[in-house]
């Protein structure tokens, strides 16, 4: 087993084990059997005790721990040093008052130097991200790729791959003077395993830094009950325990552990005080539970890229069979939208996904919703609004489509050339287009032909502004001037106003709520409270106002107009007439 030499440095001593650690298959164990490494391969036993009873020790703090105690001896060797010189210098003289003189000439750094010094040696680096040492779930290379290896949770910069170590090779010194055990008195059933001993099954726990495999009285009694019990053998060498101090062994057998189809002989060590049987590493690796996986640097085309089978497979629907499809995808939430797009594009990159352009039996394209195409204005200052003139009719038909639009009138039968209003499909369509063309320009939102560029100041406004003229000039689309805002610090947009302080609800809708009449039937009542709906954000705790008549509009109850339904209906338009101003989202 690995251990730290005696001259080895501490990062030298965790760079190996990681090294050694990458031809193991390890997995989600990976940092946990690494530190226990290094609490038990230690030289420093003070320091390795000290670990072991630590509550909560992982493999950052281990790590941290191990250097921290090497740095301060290295200072506690300079400072002796400094002391021991200083003394034979001041020894040497005849006159006290040349003692300054030696410290001068010598420049013996002063106490608060000599404790900058050892603030900044223990400043320790990160072996994630290379930054200064922190707690493991705050260090910003959790879910970093890297790009040189291409595993999950470092930077490029600190890649032990890209690194050439000079000599790594397992622990093959003298024979240790006992086995070790690493674990004994653990109550943690985190990694265990059942396996049958001499055909009685029991459960071990995994512990890759124990030199052999243990039980406990009881256990044997249990592997030979209502047997004859064989002579325990004496070991030759001691049985050691966390901070290598010797345990109470009563002899061993060699005993045959089974698990599923493998099968091993292993020297058993009945231990007393043992709270749980553990399996060591020879065992482990014996009974298949750990395995080495060779390395793979021979063939590069296995670790780059997207791999390709040979044979595709083709799907296969039974007869009469409609394939399901949803008529419009999932919303996103606006801090989401950048991650799915960047997302599509690994996709469509690696050629996973391809991009559907050919018209499909539905057109398929989703509306944006008001909310997200106003929580895009955040530090919008300067607005222009664009209309597109008669927006359905500047798309042209097919002539198989137009002879689908043949009307009749008095005066004889017409078709339509261009898109009519009315298609189910026009407004996805018509939003199609209108995406593709102002697709990629900064500070532009439409809905349908409806257009809405800002800025944050007037040069940038301008910029975008002449930056969207040109896009729809070039998709040969026409704009409606008289309906058209420039550079405008409010303007009305999918009936909101917009100005630089914010969002507020169209007066048009407040005013149409506001007058209208107390209602008589259910059908009125819920479009008054459809109308109110449309402008709830801005009224504070809505659901708790309109809850008297959203009780009312349900055909569980029966119509009873009074003075809760009063009240709830006053109080509504009460709170619309004066509404908050809505910060747009940042």
């Amino acid at each position: 087993m690995r251990k730290q030499e005696p001259n080895e440095s501490v990062d030298a001593f965790v760079t190996a084990l990681h090294a050694l650690a990458e031809h193991c298959n390890y997995g989600s164990l990976h940092d946990e059997l690494i530190r226990d490494r290094i609490v038990v391969g230690l030289a420093d036993t003070r320091l390795s005790e000290r670990m072991q009873m630590e509550k909560e020790l992982d493999l950052e703090k281990a790590v941290y721990m191990a250097r921290q105690s090497e740095e301060i001896k290295k200072q506690q060797t300079a400072l002796r040093s400094d002391s021991s010189a200083l003394q034979y210098n001041v020894n040497a003289l005849e006159k006290p008052l040349e003692t300054t003189k030696v410290w001068s000439k010598n420049k013996a750094p002063t106490f608060q130097q000599r404790t900058q010094k050892c603030k900044d040696a223990l400043t320790l680096q990160c072996y994630k991200c290379g930054g200064p040492f922190r707690q493991k779930h705050q260090c910003p290379a959790n879910d970093a790729k890297c790009r040189s290896c291409g595993k999950k949770g470092h930077y490029q910069r600190v890649c032990r791959q890209t690194k050439t170590v000079q000599c790594i090779e397992e622990d093959v010194g003298p024979e240790e003077q006992g086995f070790f055990l690493g674990t004994v008195s653990s109550g943690n059933r985190s990694w265990t395993v059942d396996v049958q001993i001499e055909g009685t099954p029991m459960t071990f726990k995994l512990d890759t830094g124990a030199d052999v495999t243990v039980i406990a009285t009881v256990d044997l009694d249990k592997v030979f009950s209502g047997k004859n019990t064989p002579v325990l053998q004496q070991p030759e060498k001691p049985l050691l325990g966390p901070g290598r101090t010797p345990l109470e062994v009563t002899g061993y057998l060699e005993l045959q552990l089974c698990y599923g189809q493998r099968q091993t002989c292993e020297k058993v060590y009945i231990v007393k005080g043992l709270s749980m049987p553990l399996l060591g590493l020879p065992a482990i690796t014996g009974l298949g539970l750990l395995q080495r996986v060779g390395s793979i640097t021979s063939y590069p085309k296995l670790c780059s890229g997207l791999g390709v089978v040979q044979r595709e497979y083709h799907i296969k629907l039974q007869p009469h069979v409609v394939p399901f499809s949803l008529k419009t995808p999932r919303r996103l939430p606006l801090p989401l939208m950048k991650k799915v797009k960047e997302e599509l594009m690994r996709m469509e990159a690696l050629g996973v996904i391809t991009k559907v352009e050919e018209p499909t039996d539905w057109e398929k394209f989703v509306l944006p919703s008001v909310e997200q195409s106003l929580g895009m204005l955040a530090g919008a200052k300067v607005f222009s609004k664009l209309d597109a003139n008669m927006g359905f009719w500047q798309i042209p038909l097919s002539k198989e489509s137009a002879a689908l639009t043949t009307f009749i009138t008095p005066f004889g039968r017409f078709c339509f050339n261009c898109l009519p209003f009315g298609i189910n499909s026009a407004p996805e369509h018509l939003q199609r287009i209108m995406s593709e063309v102002i697709e990629g320009l900064e500070g532009v939102v439409c809905h349908m032909d409806d257009v809405l560029v800002w800025g944050r100041c007037h040069e940038e406004h301008d910029a975008r502004l002449h930056a969207t003229l040109k896009r729809l000039e070039e998709a040969g689309i026409t704009l409606n001037v008289g309906k058209c805002d420039f550079s405008r610090n409010k303007v009305i947009f999918l009936g909101h106003v917009i100005t630089d302080s914010g969002i507020s609800p169209d007066p048009r809708k407040t005013e149409s709520i506001t007058e209208m009449n107390i209602p008589a039937t259910v059908g009125e009542l819920r479009s008054f409270l459809g109308m109110v709906n449309q402008v709830g954000k801005f009224i504070p705790h809505l659901a708790k106002r309109d809850k008297a008549l959203r009780d009312l509009s349900s055909k569980k109850n029966s119509w009873y107009w009074g003075g809760d339904q009063v009240k709830a209906f006053n109080d509504l338009k009460d709170a619309i007439t004066s509404p908050p101003v809505l910060a747009a989202y940042v």
